[in-house]
């Protein structure tokens, strides 16, 4: 009797200690902190596993999305920047940041390089002709913060607009102040 209850309660012990890390049931989704920061595969989860609380949880407000850059294109205008976040594993859905840069002199439009595998500030003289190109502005597997108002799902694509790009130092100590290795 004795050896039956000593792997029986083993197994109780280890259900609790799995059911404590699981990702939330659908309807239960994790509550959003108040400075609005979550991860990638956070926020992809929850549009995966429960999209209508996702949608709830997320639309309409001011988030902040850590994560790795997956693809960079221009869209719109000269003065937008497309980014996608995008798991490696998992290439959708991602999370997609318009970067508007409306601050940009006339002489100056955003350039992806012709792989696109990188950003930058190009600048132009009076007949239009590329003068110089910039320090890069973001690159493909960089780990950044998008942070804009979450319009939702479309298409498969989690749409943030009025997106602040954060790089470097700064996303880097945003992501730790978070719990984010």
């Amino acid at each position: 009797m004795k050896k039956l209850i000593l792997p029986a309660l083993l197994l109780i012990v280890a259900s609790t200690a799995f059911a404590q890390t699981a990702a939330p049931a659908p309807g239960k989704l994790k509550k959003l902190p108040l400075n609005g920061f979550v991860t990638l595969k956070e926020i992809t989860d929850d549009f995966n596993n429960a999209p209508n609380e996702a949608q709830k949880k997320y639309v309409g407000r001011r988030i902040a999305v850590f994560g790795r850059v997956g693809k960079l294109n221009t869209g719109g205008g000269n003065n937008v920047l497309v980014v996608y976040l995008q798991r490696r594993n998992h290439p959708t859905p991602d999370v997609k940041g318009k970067v508007t840069m409306d601050a940009l002199p006339g002489d100056t439009s955003i350039a992806v390089s012709d792989d696109g595998t990188q950003a930058q500030l190009m600048h132009r003289g009076r007949r239009s002709q590329e003068i110089r190109r910039s320090n890069i502005l973001v690159a493909i597997d960089e780990n950044v913060v998008l942070k804009g108002s979450c319009k939702g799902n479309d298409a498969g694509d989690i749409v943030l607009d009025d997106v602040k790009l954060i790089r470097h130092k700064r996303a880097d100590a945003m992501a730790r102040k978070a719990g984010v290795q």
